[in-house]
């Protein structure tokens, strides 16, 4: 007797478990079954769907337990990764059998859009760039911590150093945290220069560091500073490979177009390019906009029609990545992107200008990528 051929199936993908439906494009037969969602049990679903000939497998995109399914599924068949917000089944019985058969439905009729998804080795890019900006935002938060216990014991002299990550200021906490008086401080001084800093800011900071911190302060502050420090060592260590993977990569005519933008530096570059990927996915910047999140929700009815907050449904990390580029692109006030801002900070809210800045950088990294252009700032044309 010879094989059922099954054209389809649908796949529905949990952390422990794979519920899967097979389907032909006329949806006269089907066959539902589960595996684990393990290496060995996948590698035998390829034997199972080839018997079949199964030709296209559809599955959501479920947290991260889809990432081992798609890299052992994809270099066999053709694969459609869905977003789940989109393949939502009509309100009523639902079962997993009941989710892979909707999704075997969808795919054997062709109604389901493909998402984009990158080479393994952009992932793993990806990957390390998202790593470091958790360990940033770490560190971030045992920074606030030290300020907040400085400032519970009244010795917060980090408020006379315009930078506290300054040479300066790490070695006046090593010395607050093991107690030294003012004299030690002053004559152990690593550089000649930190000891001028210190005579030249004695009025400020003697009477903040002679403060006597008891035992269990300066033992957190000792164990702060250690992870501070752990931390600067990692993101040090990971932007160096990120680097070099992308060296590899053959990106750096990419990076460095992005990063002729004001507010954008290399590793910025280099995590937004590994977000978006090839740009020529894109037909216009609306599509990267849309593609983002930061494109307007629209609502429209009875020809009218309005505009609302961003949608958000699009790739939150390039929009993390962008506002921390806005920042320090708007310290610039002779750019043609800080003169943006001014111009409709007078009509909006900061927040809202500051999204509306970001959909205009994202615009421009489309054209520089398109067109293979340098950002070049205008100058400020003075009144006479």
């Amino acid at each position: 007797m010879s094989k059922v051929i099954f054209e389809a199936c649908g796949i529905d993908v949990h952390k422990e478990m794979l519920s899967i439906c097979l389907t032909n494009r006329e949806l006269t037969r089907t066959r539902f079954f589960e595996i684990p969602n393990q290496g060995d049990a996948i590698r035998e679903l390829i034997g199972i769907l080839k018997a079949h000939r199964v030709q296209q497998v559809a599955y959501e995109s479920t947290s991260i337990y889809w990432l081992l399914l798609h890299d052992l599924l994809e270099p066999q068949f053709d694969c459609t990764l869905v977003n789940s917000r989109q393949v939502k089944a009509i309100p009523g019985r639902k079962t997993d059998a009941k989710d892979a058969e909707w999704l075997a439905t969808l795919i054997a009729k062709q109604l389901l859009k493909k998402s984009y998804v990158p080479p393994i080795q952009i992932r793993q890019l990806r990957e390390l760039c998202r790593l470091v900006r958790t360990l940033k935002a770490e560190q971030n938060r045992f920074l606030n911590r030290q300020i907040k216990l400085l400032d519970q014991w009244n010795c917060n002299f980090l408020t006379a150093f315009s930078k506290p990550e300054t040479r300066t200021c790490q070695y006046l906490l090593l010395g607050l945290a093991q107690q030294h008086s003012w004299e030690e401080l002053v004559a152990q001084a690593p550089t000649q220069r930190i000891q001028n800093e210190l005579h030249h800011k004695q009025s400020q900071l003697k009477s903040k560091l002679m403060t006597d911190l008891p035992a269990a302060a300066r033992l957190e502050l000792q164990v702060i500073r250690r992870i501070i420090t752990t931390h600067q060592e990692e993101i040090d260590r990971l932007e160096t490979e990120i680097e070099v993977q992308a060296s590899t990569l053959n990106w750096e005519p990419q990076i460095e177009l992005i990063a002729s933008i004001p507010g954008i530096g290399k590793q910025s570059a280099i995590a937004l390019y590994s977000e978006f990927g090839e740009i020529s996915k894109f037909p216009t910047p609306s599509h990267l906009v849309a593609w983002t999140g930061l494109a307007p929700s629209v609502y429209q009815s009875a020809g009218k029609q309005y505009t609302g907050h961003i949608t958000k449904q699009g790739n939150r990390h390039i929009r993390y990545i962008l506002y921390n580029c806005v920042v320090p692109a708007l310290r610039d006030k002779s750019t043609d992107l800080s003169r943006f801002y001014q111009r409709l900070r007078k009509l909006k809210p900061s927040k809202v200008v500051k999204v509306a800045l970001m959909t205009k950088i994202l615009r421009i990294i489309h054209h520089l990528l398109t067109s293979g252009e340098f950002f070049l700032a205008r100058p400020l044309k003075l009144k006479s």
